[in-house]
């Protein structure tokens, strides 16, 4: 893929659009799914070789290791948490508008003044609806991002590094 292509693509998934921010979260796992398995196989081969001696950079290769997999898991639970708190938060606040326009639908004062409030009622609800839609692909998204990253560039790091 060329940096046009891909800056495209960028500005594509910068979008909310949830069939391309699957469709990107798809591409990241698979990814993924490439780059792990290489990393593993360096690492292992790396720690075969070095025996009870390890030099240097295997040495620093075995201390980061863990640390980096806490890193990148920790991020994706935070940014899972995030997106599914500002749900939550988006869900009370219509809840709340819900139980308002709900409770002064028997003010007559509150009816007349403002009718246009109670015939969004329904309309509330279908956009909690299609918030609802979104969130699956933002919370997968946010959480493949950090540990794809992690992944494919200790591969490519590793890749040039004599085994």
């Amino acid at each position: 893929m060329n940096n046009d292509a891909i800056r495209l693509f960028n500005v594509l998934e910068a979008s909310t659009t949830p069939v391309l921010l699957w469709w990107h979260t798809c591409l990241k796992a698979a990814e993924t799914m490439v780059a792990a398995p290489q990393v593993i196989t360096h690492r292992t081969v790396r720690m075969a070789r070095a025996g009870p001696t390890p030099n240097r950079f295997d040495q620093h290769e075995l201390a980061t290791m863990g640390i980096e997999k806490f890193v990148a898991f920790s991020q994706a639970w935070i940014n899972a948490a995030s997106e599914i708190v500002t749900f939550q938060q988006q869900m009370a606040n219509a809840a709340m508008r819900q139980w308002w326009v709900m409770g002064n639908i028997f003010n007559p004062a509150a009816f007349f003044t403002a009718p246009g409030r109670m015939m969004t009622a329904p309309i509330d609800v279908l956009s909690a609806c299609n918030r609802a839609m979104a969130i699956a692909p933002r919370v997968a998204h946010g959480v493949v991002k950090p540990i794809h990253a992690k992944a494919t560039r200790n591969a490519k790091r590793l890749a040039r590094k004599k085994a």
